[in-house]
C-alpha cells in the first residue's frame, strides 16, 4: 500500500470514529443534557437568550424534551454519515464524499446562521466550530485519490418514492429551521404550549432549540437523499436510511415520552417515520 493510500485509510478510519463519537454525543445530550455535563453550554446559551439570570428554572421539562429531540436528531445525522463514509467514501464514491460535504456544510451554515440571527453566538463558539472545522478537515484529508462509479441496479419503483420522501424531509427540516411558528405548524405549537405553557421564555427557547433540530434533521436527509438518488438499489443505502431514521425515532420518542411530550411523538415522530419507512419497506422487501 502506497503512503498516500495508507494516509487515506487512516483518515477514513478517523472519519468513521468521528461519526460514532458525535452520535454518542447526541445520546449523551438526550440522556444528560440537563446535568452539569452540559452546564457550561447551557449557561452561555441561557445568558445570550435570557440575560444575566440565565434560563428560567420553570423551563426544565421543556428543556429536557428539546434535549431528547435534538439528541435524537444528532444521532440520526451521524449514523447516516457513518454509512456514507464506510460504504461510500471508502469505496471511492465521489458522490458520497460530496454528499458528506453538502450535509456537513448544510448543518453548519443553518445551525450557525440561525444561532447568530437569534443572538446566540455562544452556540457557534462552544459547539459548532469544533465539529465544523474538525470534520471538514478529516473530509479533506480523506478525499479519495481516485473515483469509482456508483453501483446502480434496477430498483423497484418504490425506491423513487423513498428518494422523494427523503427530499420531502429536507423541506420539513428547513421549515423547522426558518418558520417553526408558521401556520403549517399551528397544531403542533398549540399542543406544545398546552403541555409547557405559552410564556415568552417558552417561545424564545422554542425558536432556538428547533432551529438546531431543523438544521440537523435537514443535514441528515440531504445525505440520505443523495445516497438514495446516486446509488439506486444498493442494499447498504436502504440500511443507511432505516438505521438512521430508527436511531433518531427511538431516542427522540423515548425522551419525549419520559417528559410527557406525547404530542411530539404523535404529530412529528410517527408521521415522519411512516413517510420514510413505508416506501423503504416497499423498496427493499423480499421479492
Amino acid at each position: 500500500m502506497t503512503p498516500p493510500a495508507l494516509e487515506r485509510r487512516r483518515a477514513h478510519l478517523l472519519l468513521e470514529l468521528a461519526c460514532l463519537g458525535f452520535a454518542g454525543l447526541g445520546l449523551l445530550l438526550a440522556c444528560f443534557g440537563h446535568t452539569a455535563l452540559f452546564g457550561p453550554w447551557r449557561a452561555a446559551v441561557g445568558a445570550d437568550l435570557f440575560g444575566a439570570g440565565g434560563i428560567p428554572a420553570d423551563l426544565g421539562p421543556f428543556l429536557r424534551t428539546t434535549d431528547a429531540i435534538l439528541g435524537g436528531s444528532i444521532i440520526g445525522k451521524w449514523v447516516a454519515a457513518w454509512f456514507l463514509v464506510h460504504h461510500g467514501v471508502r469505496a471511492g464514491r465521489r458522490w458520497a464524499w460530496l454528499a458528506l460535504l453538502a450535509g456537513h456544510g448544510t448543518w453548519f451554515l443553518l445551525d450557525s446562521g440561525r444561532s447568530l440571527a437569534l443572538g446566540v453566538p455562544s452556540n457557534v463558539l462552544l459547539i459548532n466550530l469544533f465539529p465544523g472545522i474538525g470534520f471538514l478537515a478529516l473530509l479533506l484529508w480523506g478525499r479519495p485519490g481516485s473515483w469509482t462509479p456508483p453501483t446502480v441496479s434496477a430498483p423497484r419503483p418504490a425506491w423513487r418514492w423513498m428518494t422523494a420522501a427523503c427530499a420531502a424531509s429536507v423541506g420539513i427540516g428547513l421549515g423547522v429551521v426558518f418558520a417553526p411558528r408558521s401556520p403549517p405548524f399551528a397544531v403542533y405549537n398549540a399542543a406544545l404550549h398546552a403541555r409547557f405553557g405559552v410564556s415568552e421564555a417558552v417561545v424564545t427557547w422554542e425558536l432556538f432549540a428547533y432551529a438546531l433540530v431543523g438544521a440537523t434533521f435537514t443535514a441528515q436527509f440531504v445525505m440520505l437523499w443523495w445516497a438514495a438518488a446516486a446509488e439506486r438499489g444498493a442494499p447498504w443505502v436502504g440500511r443507511a436510511v432505516i438505521a438512521s431514521v430508527l436511531a433518531w425515532f427511538c431516542v427522540d420518542s423515548v425522551g419525549c415520552a419520559l417528559q410527557g411530550a406525547w404530542f411530539n411523538i404523535a404529530l412529528v415522530n410517527v408521521p415522519s417515520l411512516l413517510l420514510v419507512a413505508l416506501p423503504w419497506w416497499l423498496a427493499v422487501r423480499p421479492r
